[in-house]
C-alpha cells in the first residue's frame, strides 16, 4: 500500500469512481469463502493461514465488472456491479480491434479478465468502509441507511501485466491511498465464465421469490442441527407448497413454509412450479447443504431472494441488496444436483417425490 498525491488516469483500459465502497465491501464478502471473510467482522490478519488466498474471477465489460468465486463442483458464487452503480464509468478494450478509432469506446462485446486475491481487496474496501462492523446485518433497513463514503474510490487496470489498483481519496484532503493488487491474465474464452452451470431459462420447474431474512434464518436454522444433504420440494396444487428436508446426523427433519406471514401477508412474491413431466404436482431435487451454506451472507443482507431450478437441476440463489437511492446489487450463486439412486429411491418411500 502506498499513499501519494493524486494521479492522472487517463489512458486506461478500466478506470470507475464510486462512493459506494460500504456497499461494495458488503456484498463482495458475501461472495467470499470463510477464509476470505475470516471469522468475524474484523479484517483477516494473514490471508494465507487458511491454505493460501482466495482468488476471484474478475471481468470488465462496457456493461460493468464482475466477480465470480468457485466451480462447477463447488458451487459459483458471482456478483455483478452494473456500470450506472459508478459515478464515473470508463472501458476500453486492451485488444481493440483494427478498426478501432480513439474517437469511441472500442468494441463494447469485449471483455477483460483476470484473476486476483479476495482476501485482500475485502481488507483494503473494508479500511475505508463507514459501517463494516454490520456487514453482516440482516435486514434491509441496515443495507438502506448505509452511509455515504467520507472517501471515493477508483477502480484502475492498465491491462494485461499491471495490477489492479483502488485509490481512495478523502475529500478534505489531498491524501490518497493506493492499494495494489497482484494480477494474474486470462486469455479471452468467448464464453462466460460461468458457462458450466448456465441454466436452461427456457426450462425453469421452480421459481419462487421471498424475504431475505425469511431464507437467511431457515439456512441458520438448517445448519444448526447439522445438515449435509439438503432437499428441496415444491409442489404446485399440494400442500405443504414448499418444503426444505434436511439429512443430517440426526435423521430427517422438515421445514413447511406457510403461506402467510404472520401478519397475513402471502409470504412468496412470485411462486411458480412447472414440473419436468407433465404428470407430475412436484419438483424434488437436492444438494450438498456445505453450498448452499455458501449463500447465507447473500440472503442476510438482501431484501429478496430469488431461487430458480431448471428441469436438469441446476440452481439459481439470486440475492438483491438495494442501496436505498432507487438501485440494486444483485449476488447469484449456481448450484448442480446431486445425482444419487439410493436418496432418490428414500425420498419416494417417505413419500416426498
Amino acid at each position: 500500500m502506498t499513499r501519494s498525491s493524486d494521479s492522472d488516469f487517463n489512458g486506461l483500459v478500466f478506470s470507475a469512481l464510486t462512493t459506494n465502497t460500504t456497499h461494495f465491501y458488503k456484498v463482495l464478502r458475501a461472495i467470499a469463502p470463510k477464509t476470505a471473510r475470516g471469522q468475524s467482522t474484523g479484517p483477516l490478519d494473514n490471508p494465507g493461514a487458511a491454505g493460501g488466498d482466495t482468488f476471484v474471477l474478475t471481468t470488465i465489460t462496457a456493461d460493468g465488472i464482475a466477480f465470480s468465486v468457485g466451480d462447477m463442483h463447488t458451487g459459483m458464487g458471482r456478483l455483478y456491479l452494473k456500470r450506472d452503480l459508478f459515478s464515473d464509468y470508463n472501458y476500453r478494450p486492451d485488444n481493440p480491434p483494427p478498426s478501432y478509432d480513439d474517437d469511441d469506446d472500442g468494441d463494447e462485446n469485449a471483455s477483460v479478465t483476470f484473476k486476483l486475491s479476495l482476501d485482500r481487496l475485502i481488507i483494503c474496501l473494508q479500511m475505508f468502509a463507514v459501517d463494516a462492523g454490520s456487514a453482516g446485518a440482516n435486514t434491509t433497513a441496515a443495507a438502506a441507511a448505509a452511509p455515504e463514503d467520507a472517501s471515493t474510490c477508483r477502480m484502475i487496470y492498465q491491462g494485461a501485466g499491471h495490477p489492479f489498483l483502488l485509490v481512495f481519496r478523502q475529500p478534505s484532503t489531498s491524501l490518497v491511498t493506493t492499494c495494489e493488487f497482484n494480477t494474474l491474465d486470462l486469455e479471452p474464452t468467448g464464453e462466460d465464465e460461468d458457462e458450466a452451470l448456465r441454466m436452461d431459462l427456457t426450462n425453469v420447474a421452480l421459481q419462487l421469490i421471498i424475504a431475505g431474512r425469511v431464507m437467511a434464518d431457515a439456512v441458520s436454522e438448517l445448519k444448526a442441527i447439522d445438515t449435509e444433504i439438503l432437499t428441496l420440494r415444491a409442489a404446485r396444487t399440494s400442500t405443504p407448497r414448499f418444503v426444505l428436508l434436511s439429512h443430517g446426523k440426526i435423521g430427517l427433519s422438515q421445514f413447511s413454509f406457510p403461506e402467510d406471514t404472520s401478519g397475513g401477508k402471502p409470504l412468496f412474491e412470485r411462486f411458480m412450479v412447472n414440473a419436468p413431466a407433465a404428470d407430475l404436482d412436484v419438483v424434488v431435487n437436492s444438494y450438498t447443504f456445505g453450498q448452499i451454506l455458501k449463500a447465507q451472507d447473500a440472503m442476510a443482507l438482501a431484501s429478496r431472494v430469488s431461487i430458480r431450478c431448471d428441469a436438469h437441476g441446476y440452481m439459481s440463489i439470486q440475492s438483491m441488496y438495494e442501496l436505498g437511492t432507487g438501485t440494486a446489487i444483485f449476488i447469484d450463486f449456481r448450484f448442480c444436483a446431486i445425482q444419487d439412486d439410493d436418496l432418490t429411491e428414500r425420498l419416494e418411500r417417505l413419500g416426498y417425490d
